[in-house]
């Protein structure tokens, strides 16, 4: 038949009789509690007493306190009056064989030490796979024992045990009070500082980088309960992951407390010679130092039965049962699991074998021996745990830059209007970094693979770090860049001026557009738009053409520089032909004719001093002559001053070339006149009109 076991807590030696019976142990006053100084961590026991489980409850019950717990619900409860135990965080059910097993089901309920009020029944988790490994003989469990549950200050508790057959011989309650020790400051996940106890073997050595560990000193060890050396293997090949299965109810500022009770109940209670786990998490992300021997080492835990020699423990602080745990911790799990593994060559994704046995390098405790630990939320995350390892282990690596769009590449550079996109081959790193000239201009997760950036006008140099979750870097090649809004400058408008040369047989009159036009960044193209169109070099500055005359045009330059700004530039003209008709003559001038002549006439004179005048309004002007090998010089006088004088001789006939121009930059009414210098042997010149721009 089923039998039920109840145990009652009593330090009186009273007995309740009846399926279920409860006791409140009395212990100490308020006044005793306030005692000067730390309070020192201890692990007060008190005996349980079995209840037989044929006895029939009593018919009669002691009144109940109003703060006395309510009783359970599936079995008769007696009433006991409130009363104070000494203070306690920290519960337990030991016994005194640690081979014998506890068949049923511990549950506990506590009483708040500020509030007063009673907690609801919770179970303690019964597992005897915490341990040192077989023949340790430095530390041989000396009880068995539930795991430790972390219930906050309290002063009173209840326990009920039930279950078939005969209860394990010894069972007491083990009421840890973590004495007062220093607390951690809370500032954020993985608060703290660089542990002492890594020297020895530096983080240097490993592929990860070291993650802010707790002391032992900073969380308040209390050292002298650990009278044994540490035992070291050659290398710890795997991290077993562990739920301490001492509750979620906790603050992250009592961490440092829940680690010293668990440090008490592990030597106290089960006789271990230290705490049995190597590193502690709590749910904000501290990573605490715990097994004594530096952390740095491969020190040999009680965490992993039959395991605990070549590998290392982590418990994460809580039950994972039915609760997964925090992001914080999970990160913090990968951080330190990648670098002790790094220490000793592992790789975080990879495989090792300890006591004879091949592992996942970051496995659950269940893997190891039979057991719900670390929970079924926990152990489903591991998969995630060692990506998370993996990157934290893994030096970045340069980023491939894939494209780089809304800019113009030319020759190596990139030519852009401000905002461009910029493209990479995605990798495992937890941050990308698009710099302007060493300077962060764009940061993007570890998940894109494209970031848009404005970039300032100027020269620059462009390119992407990776960052990886263990801080290292690794550069992109460099990208010039060039940001460009402006606009090419005609720094010299465009300008028409008559050009020397033949005017045509239909009168079509030669020119030439100046202009000069700069780019701040460099300038892709120039041509004319009217009027006809024309591409020219960028480096050009003249365009010599033909027009005919008495026609009013536009002439136009469009520039464009690499990004396509660009400029347009015109200026209206109107080209003219004045005949000698027009000229005024002094001295003897003698009129020839034939269609080669503009207007097939023109004049000729060989008397030295003849002269002839001609009128116009213009900004341009070119003087027009029949040349020859017979022909001589002339003086030129531009608004009555002498400015030049010209040879008309050429090797053969030639008519209608225009032999001397003159431009100014404003339009205005001017003369010009040639007068015949009387050149020996050939002193005859024909003057055949002149050409303007106006």
């Amino acid at each position: 038949m089923n039998r039920r076991a109840v145990i009652a807590l009593s330090t009186t030696g009273v007995l309740l009789s009846g399926t279920v019976g409860y006791i409140v142990w009395p212990g100490d006053s308020a006044a005793t509690q306030a005692e000067a100084g730390p309070r020192p961590g201890q692990v007060r026991t008190v005996p349980l007493r079995t209840a037989p489980s044929d006895r029939e409850p009593p018919q009669t019950q002691a009144p109940r306190s109003p703060k006395a717990p309510p009783a359970p619900a599936a079995s008769p409860v007696a009433e006991l009056p409130a009363a104070r135990t000494g203070p306690f965080s920290m519960v337990g059910v030991s016994w005194d064989d640690p081979g014998a097993k506890l068949h049923g089901s511990v549950q506990v309920r506590t009483r708040g030490a500020a509030s007063g009020r009673w907690s609801p029944w919770r179970t303690l988790q019964i597992d005897d796979h915490d341990a040192p490994d077989a023949g340790s003989s430095a530390e041989r469990p000396r009880r068995g024992a539930t795991k430790p549950l972390w219930v906050g200050p309290s002063n009173g508790v209840q326990i009920r045990v039930t279950g078939s057959g005969p209860p394990p011989a010894g069972l007491r309650a083990e009421l840890v009070d973590p004495g007062d020790g220093p607390r951690v400051p809370q500032s954020g996940p993985g608060s703290g500082e660089q542990p002492g106890g890594a020297a020895g073997q530096s983080a240097g050595a490993a592929a990860a980088p070291a993650p802010v560990i707790v002391t032992r000193a900073q969380w308040g060890a209390d050292e002298s309960l650990v009278t044994g050396s540490p035992q070291y293997a050659p290398a710890a090949k795997v991290v077993f992951t562990h739920h301490s299965a001492g509750g979620n109810d906790y603050d992250c500022a009592e961490s440092p407390a829940v680690i010293r009770s668990i440090l008490l109940y592990h030597v106290k209670t089960n006789g271990w010679n230290d705490i049995g786990y190597n590193f502690l998490v709590d749910k904000c992300g501290t990573i605490f130092e715990g097994r004594k021997g530096g952390v740095g080492k491969p020190v040999i835990g009680a965490h992993t039965y039959g395991y605990n020699t070549g590998s290392a423990g982590v418990a994460v602080l809580g039950d994972f049962t039915g609760v997964a745990p925090s992001v914080a911790a999970q990160k913090a799990v990968a951080r330190v699991a990648a670098w002790k593994l790094g220490l000793h060559g592992s790789d975080p994704t990879g495989r090792a074998t300890v006591a004879g046995k091949s592992f996942n390098t970051i496995s659950g405790h269940r893997d190891g021996v039979a057991t719900a630990c670390p929970g079924e939320l926990l152990y489903g995350r591991l998969g995630a745990i060692r990506s998370h390892a993996k990157q934290w282990s893994t030096p970045a690596k340069p980023p491939i830059v894939t494209s780089i769009t809304g800019a113009t590449e030319s020759k190596g550079t990139y030519y852009t209007r401000g905002a461009l996109t910029i493209g990479w081959n995605p990798a495992a790193v937890s941050t990308y970094e698009v710099l302007l000239n060493g300077k962060v201009l764009a940061r993007r997760n570890g998940r894109a693979t494209w970031a848009q950036v404005k970039v300032p006008e100027g020269a620059h140099k462009l390119r992407v770090r990776a960052r990886n979750l263990n801080g290292t870097t690794a550069l992109s090649p460099v990208y010039p860049v060039i940001s460009d809004v402006t606009a090419p400058v005609f720094r010299t408008a465009p300008a028409l001026r008559v050009r020397g040369g033949a005017v045509g047989a239909k009168g079509k009159m030669p020119v030439r557009l100046t202009w000069k036009v700069t780019d701040n960044v460099r300038l892709r193209s120039l041509r004319a738009t009217s009027p006809t169109a024309r591409n020219f070099k960028v480096s050009a500055t003249a365009w010599a053409t033909s027009v005919k005359p008495g026609v009013s045009r536009k002439w136009t330059l469009l520039a464009a520089d690499t990004l396509g700004n660009n400029t347009r530039a015109s200026v209206t003209r109107t080209a003219a032909l004045v005949h000698d008709q027009s000229a005024v003559r002094r001295g003897r001038w003698k009129v020839l004719t034939t269609k080669s002549y503009l207007g097939r006439r023109a004049l000729y004179s060989k008397t030295k001093g003849a002269s002839v005048r001609y009128a116009f309004t213009g900004r341009s002007v070119g003087l027009i002559f029949r040349r020859g090998t017979a022909n001589g010089a002339v003086h030129i006088y531009v608004d009555g001053v002498k400015v030049a004088t010209i040879d008309t001789k050429a090797r053969s006939t030639r008519y209608r070339r225009i032999v001397w121009t003159k431009s100014w930059k404003r339009p205005g009414r001017h003369t010009v006149r040639i007068v015949v210098a009387g050149t020996k042997g050939r002193p005859a010149v024909v003057t055949d009109g002149i050409a303007v721009i106006r």
